[in-house]
């Protein structure tokens, strides 16, 4: 967690969404991995995106996830999740992956 940049949404003001929308972008928290050499650069922070972004459209039941690739450009993925199982079947799979190993948490599924 220590190499991660992060920051919450605490510091957003209404004003800092009224000015972003006045703007024609949205505010979002996302969550970025960029190639630096061997590593990765990681960081989660407010950001401000275009309303055209696939990101941008996304309520407060949605995820999403874009990619930007060398060879087919943009790919992004979204979800609506109005309740939380989903989320709580994957943090559950993935305490069972860190504690009693990947065949345990296997068989229970």
């Amino acid at each position: 967690m220590d190499d991660v940049d992060r920051r919450g949404i605490r510091d957003v003001s209404a004003a800092d969404v009224i000015a972003a929308q006045r703007e024609g972008e949205r505010v979002r928290l996302v969550a970025t991995s960029e190639a630096t050499g061997d590593s990765f650069r990681l960081r989660v922070t407010p950001s401000r995106i275009d309303r055209g972004h696939p990101l941008a459209g996304l309520g407060s039941n949605g995820m999403g996830i874009v990619f930007t690739t060398d060879l087919y450009g943009v790919i992004s993925m979204t979800i609506r999740e109005p309740d939380p199982v989903p989320s709580a079947a994957t943090m559950l799979r993935d305490v069972l992956d860190i504690y009693v190993g990947p065949r345990a948490a296997a068989a229970l599924e």
